[in-house]
């Protein structure tokens, strides 16, 4: 029983064709290579992957960890403010009175237009005073 590949004959026995033996002994060694190349190729894809998992662990945990940070800090920012306007200091008290004072005014003005307007329909209103600073 004999097959053709190409032009070459093979021996009706492999074992006996010596050019046939050598081909598959470096078929078998190339194989090997390539079987222990893709298997250590496996592992250090492994180990890489295993690697990057515990890196994003701690990552994951420093975000945790500036979360919590930043839910101190921002409450503690909201408590300071809060306790500030509860107890206002002098120059807060002046510019929440100038503010109210300016308010009052506007009201007055608004107000004393109002009356005037509805007593003389051909009398120009009170004229409003501008918001500003002292």
């Amino acid at each position: 029983m004999s097959s053709k590949k190409g032009n070459k004959k093979r021996a009706a026995n492999p074992d006996d064709d010596p050019v046939y033996a050598e081909k598959r002994a470096r078929n078998n060694e190339a194989v090997r290579k390539s079987r222990d190349k893709s298997k250590k190729k496996a592992e250090e894809t492994m180990a890489r992957v295993q690697k990057l998992k515990e890196e994003n662990k701690k990552l994951e945990g420093k975000i945790d960890e500036q979360k919590k940070t930043k839910k101190f800090l921002k409450d503690l920012f909201l408590q300071q403010t809060t306790a500030k306007m509860q107890n206002p200091t002098p120059e807060q008290w002046a510019l929440i009175n100038e503010e109210n004072s300016e308010d009052e005014i506007e009201s007055e003005v608004s107000t004393q237009s109002s009356i005037d307007e509805s007593s003389s329909s051909e009398e120009e209103p009170a004229p409003k005073r501008k918001r500003g600073k002292k």
